[in-house]
């Protein structure tokens, strides 16, 4: 299976807030991210309970345009008034377990999708564009990949970008933890800088500096970790 059959057999992230259009499958939408967040503890292959609602959300795209739904959604609305379902989505494409593939932009009429590392969706997302962006890197007409296809290990945009920090984060996680130098008592939040600075010294790296090392990011491998250890 290669990058091109996923991308096509992908469908565009605006399926993923098509939703606030229907309000009953805004709620089984809902439901499902819950449900794929909560089984995530125990199962890393998830997906697939989001998938066939995606597809059905996916037909509805025409429609999206007759009620001027763009309106509606991130990055125009504030933090404080984005839907739940939509940031848990958000939660499990940074998690790494829903996978997403695009083209780096400026798109090329040689260009091949790659798959979007994690924390590219820590910053910028345009929905109905199909565009996202952070750290410098953008990549447009992005499509959410089907749970059951896997591209091509080696077309992973992975191996071009910056490695990702998660092994270092639990590295460093784990370290403190067994040095105590963990504080259970207060907000999760509160250990971030500790494992942030031990990243940094032992795994010191100029040229990237504290990318990757983000709050949330830190919120979806620490705070599984921590709740663990509670």
């Amino acid at each position: 299976m290669t990058n091109w059959d996923t991308w096509k057999s992908a469908i565009p992230i605006e399926a993923a807030i098509i939703t606030d259009v229907d309000e009953t499958l805004r709620e089984k939408y809902k439901t499902a991210c819950q449900a794929e967040l909560e089984r995530s503890r125990y199962d890393q292959a998830i997906g697939s309970d989001i998938w066939p609602i995606l597809e059905e959300a996916a037909e509805l795209l025409p429609e999206a345009y007759i009620y001027e739904a763009r309106e509606l959604y991130y990055p125009k609305a504030p933090p404080e008034i984005i839907n739940d379902w939509e940031a848990d989505f958000i939660k499990l494409l940074i998690s790494g377990k829903i996978q997403t593939i695009g083209f780096r932009a400026p798109r090329q009429p040689e260009s091949s999708p790659k798959l979007l590392p994690p924390d590219t969706w820590e910053d910028w997302v345009d929905w109905h564009e199909g565009t996202v962006s952070a750290n410098g890197i953008t990549f447009v007409g992005v499509r959410i990949a089907p749970p059951d296809m896997l591209p091509s290990s080696q077309e992973s945009e992975k191996s071009i970008g910056r490695p990702s920090r998660q092994n270092q984060i639990n590295e460093a996680f784990h370290a403190l933890y067994k040095e105590g130098l963990l504080d259970f008592s207060g907000p999760m939040k509160s250990n971030y800088p500790a494992i942030r600075q031990w990243v940094l010294a032992n795994y010191p790296d100029n040229e990237i500096g504290e990318r990757g090392l983000g709050d949330k990011t830190m919120a979806n491998i620490v705070n599984p970790l921590i709740a663990k250890h509670k």
